[in-house]
């Protein structure tokens, strides 16, 4: 019983003499975590095209054109001021007549994107890509997300949107 009074007395005293009292504390912070932002014009196109992606029959190349279309929505829509250009640069995202070392769109491709480019959900069906071209641009718009937006990754999902819009 002494030894516990002694112990007792010795670690009131420290504290007194250290002038302080040790403890964990622990508080949940939301500063770790990005706040989220209301983007209404986002939110309506993305009704707005699910929409229409559910009352029509002809929808193969959908989501080409949804995710083309999204690049407006995050930033990043390519600059078609000079949509006759000879090469489309990924990494600028922009058209050019002089050929980009790397991230370069040509031929067949630059075709086809120039096509998906101001064209709406109605028009979609003018389009007449077969599923090869479909997996091209596809890869190609995959390519240029990667490029614009930091830490993107492929969608896992990949192989269902080939089955689905073959």
């Amino acid at each position: 019983m002494l030894m516990k009074i002694l112990n007792i007395r010795m670690r009131e005293s420290m504290r007194e003499e250290q002038g302080g009292v040790y403890g964990v504390q622990a508080r949940p912070s939301m500063s770790k975590y990005p706040k989220e932002e209301v983007n209404i014009q986002l939110f309506e196109y993305i009704e707005a095209a699910l929409i229409w992606l559910d009352t029509h029959d002809e929808v193969a190349n959908f989501h080409l054109l949804f995710l083309l279309n999204l690049t407006k929505h995050l930033g990043f829509y390519p600059e078609n001021e000079t949509v006759n250009s000879l090469f489309f640069d990924l990494k600028e995202g922009c058209f050019t007549n002089s050929i980009p070392r790397n991230n370069v769109v040509t031929g067949e491709n630059l075709t086809y994107l120039k096509a998906l480019l101001g064209i709406n959900f109605e028009g979609l069906e003018t389009l007449k890509f077969n599923g090869s071209v479909r997996q091209s641009i596809l890869d190609v718009l995959i390519q240029y997300f990667e490029l614009h937006l930091p830490g993107f990754k492929k969608p896992k999902s990949l192989a269902i949107l080939k089955t689905v819009f073959e």
